[in-house]
Order: C-alpha cells, then sequence, then structure tokens
C-alpha cells in the first residue's frame, strides 16, 4: 500500500491528481480522497486547487521538505548496508559545468575510475545555479564552487583547485593604444606567466569600445564580469550572450568580439588571442568540493575527496 508521502510527492510531481493517479494505479476519486484526509489530519491545505498545474501551499511546502529528507534517510540506510555487504563499491553522482567537466577534472575523474573500478561513476552537466538547487535536493553527491559566499554556507567543503580568468582579445581588433605591450601569449599562459605577481595588469576601462561575448545569468562568470564592469563604471558592447565558457572562447578564437576565459582553457588553438590580465579585480578563482548538508558521506565520495588532496 503506497503511504500519504508517496501519494503527496506523486501529486507534486505530477502536478495533477489525474496524472498521479494513474502513476500510482489507483483512481483519481480514492487519491483525492487520500489527499483530503491527509490535509485534515494536518489541518491546513497541501495544494492551491485553482491553479494549473497544482502549486504547493507554504504547507504542501513545509510537507515535501520532510519527504525529501526521508527519502534522503532511506538512501543514507541503503547505501550504508550496501557498503556494509561489498566494499568499495557503489555510485558518485558528480555535477559540474562544461567548463569544470571538460577542463578541470577529467584527469581527476580518470585516476578515480582506474583506483575505484567498482563505482559506477555519473555525470550532471548543468550551470552551476541548477547544481546547487539539485546539491540542496540531495540529487548529487558532490559539486564545485567558487563563490565564498556559496562555500560559507555548506559544513562539509573542501579545496579542489584554482583557475585564472583573463580577457581574450582576437589577434584581429584593434587594440587600444599603448595596451599592447600588456598582451600575453597562449604560450605565456601555458607557461604560467599571467599567474606571476610581476606580470603587469590593464584597467577594463581601456577596453569599452570594443564588443564582448558575456556568459548568461546562472554562470559564476556572470556575476564576477557584471561586479567588475560596474566597478569600472561603464556598460559593455554586449555582442552575443552565451551559456558556455568554451563556446565564447572558441568564437573569440574566430575574431567575432573579445571575451573572458580560464587560463585552464587556453592551449595551442589559442594562437589567435592576445591574454590581458585586468587590473580592476582579482580574478582567481578557488573552487571548493561542496557535499550534501548531512551526516553520513559515501565511501565513494569520500575517496574522491581523497584524490582531491595533494
Amino acid at each position: 500500500m503506497k503511504t500519504a508521502y508517496e501519494y503527496i510527492y506523486t501529486i507534486y510531481q505530477e502536478g495533477s491528481l489525474t496524472r498521479a493517479a494513474e502513476k500510482l494505479f489507483i483512481t483519481q476519486p480514492a487519491l483525492s480522497i487520500a489527499l483530503r484526509k491527509i490535509e485534515a489530519r494536518i489541518g491546513m491545505p497541501l495544494f492551491e486547487r485553482n491553479r494549473r498545474p497544482l502549486q504547493l501551499t507554504p504547507a504542501g511546502e513545509l510537507y515535501l521538505k520532510a519527504i525529501r529528507k526521508m527519502h534522503g534517510l532511506e538512501k543514507d540506510l541503503d547505501r550504508e548496508v550496501q557498503e556494509l555487504k561489498t566494499l568499495q563499491t557503489g555510485t558518485l553522482t558528480l555535477g559540474g559545468s562544461h567548463y569544470l567537466l571538460s577542463y578541470q577534472i577529467p584527469d581527476l575523474l580518470t585516476a578515480y575510475v582506474q583506483k575505484y573500478p567498482k563505482i559506477r561513476l555519473k555525470l550532471v552537466e548543468e550551470a552551476s545555479d541548477t547544481l546547487l538547487s539539485l546539491l540542496e535536493k540531495e540529487e548529487l553527491d558532490l559539486t564545485f564552487s567558487c563563490d565564498s559566499a556559496v562555500i560559507r554556507k555548506h559544513a562539509h567543503h573542501y579545496p579542489a583547485f584554482q583557475d585564472q580568468i583573463l580577457l581574450a582579445v582576437p589577434r584581429s581588433a584593434q587594440l587600444p593604444e599603448g595596451t599592447a605591450a600588456h598582451a600575453l601569449t597562449c604560450q605565456d599562459i601555458q607557461a604560467g606567466r599571467s599567474r606571476k605577481a610581476e606580470t603587469p595588469t590593464v584597467s577594463i576601462t581601456r577596453f569599452q569600445e570594443l564588443p564582448f561575448i558575456l556568459l548568461t545569468p546562472g554562470n559564476n562568470l556572470y556575476k564576477r564580469c557584471q561586479a567588475l564592469f560596474q566597478k569600472a563604471g561603464f556598460t559593455p558592447r554586449i555582442k552575443l550572450m552565451l551559456s558556455q565558457l568554451a563556446t565564447a572562447q572558441r568564437l573569440a578564437e574566430h575574431g567575432l568580439a573579445a571575451t573572458f576565459v580560464s587560463d585552464a582553457m587556453v592551449g595551442p588553438t589559442s594562437q589567435d588571442l592576445l591574454f590581458f590580465k585586468i587590473a580592476e579585480a582579482d580574478f582567481t578563482r578557488s573552487f571548493h568540493a561542496l557535499l550534501p548538508d548531512k551526516e553520513f558521506t559515501p565511501y565513494s565520495v569520500r575517496a574522491f575527496i581523497q584524490l582531491l588532496k595533494p
């Protein structure tokens, strides 16, 4: 027999009593009666009946939060029992942006799979804001963030890696007077010159006449660029807004517009770009691995954290 929690969670997922009843293999009138009994026991409605799809009331939000906690406890129990039965097995569901999964952690993932071949690895590729939401719902075991405010909110976080954001300008663009002497090549970036303190910086205001490719909201770099332009006191000439850092860099390499890139992405194919350290902001980002805020940490996650340590 289905529990009250399953009824409410399925109605929430489906947004309709009719579809929820079909999924639960009961009649719609029976589900309606069950819902009314649950709401009578609580003393408040859980769903707003006049909205389609059905929306949770404040009481419904609290009820759903409790359901998710129960699901999380059941999942943790299953995983703990499984670990007792078969050591060094399990699943790691890891979330990251396209940039992180493609440029920052491929070697780490390869090392993990080779060292723990019995652990099943699942990757979820989304924007940073979406990943944080999935982590909160415990639909991820681990994700990454370089936002210090976000990191402080999580009790379980571990230093992972760093990168540096640079302004990338197509070689074909007309450089502002006096800036060419401070330009760095892709060879300079790969040699680590941009990270040296003595490497000169350039004010972003010198480039305000250039068109820019910027990232869309939901990306960490969007927030950083907005703060940078606000501090510099000008509104950039935006040519395109994109969701992927790699796409922005690729279009910049073809001369479309200037953009911001991570030094981790700079390679031999970046010959057609010149790079600049920006004076107005510290664009060195420190990424931390974030875990859900719960007591139990599966073996598969603990093993991954161990690989992060130098």
